[in-house]
């Protein structure tokens, strides 16, 4: 049993290079977050802007006075927007 323990042991060894290399290249693997942090960025990128379209359509409506219905119509569909990319946003930052 010892004999086999250290025979499979001698063999590891030999290719321990090989083993570390494989197990760094998991660890990047598993580590890298890249991808889910560019989308975060992206994410901040379009909430930025439908938080200024938001303030657009209040600005506007508040110096032009337009139909209400469309403004209220308009501003809805932006507040929607907002929430659902900040509402993304937190789910994959709570994952990182």
């Amino acid at each position: 049993m010892e004999e086999s323990f250290v025979e499979a042991l001698s063999l590891l060894l030999a290719d321990k290079e090989k083993l570390l290399v494989h197990c760094r290249e998991l660890s990047n693997v598993l580590t890298d977050c890249s991808e889910e942090g560019n989308r975060l960025k992206e994410l901040d990128q379009e909430t930025e802007v439908a938080a200024e379209i938001i303030l657009r359509i209040v600005n506007e409506n508040a110096t032009r006075a337009p139909d209400q219905e469309d403004y209220q119509k308009r501003y809805d569909a932006q507040v929607e927007r907002f929430e659902a990319l900040q509402k993304e946003f937190e789910e994959p930052e709570s994952a990182i």
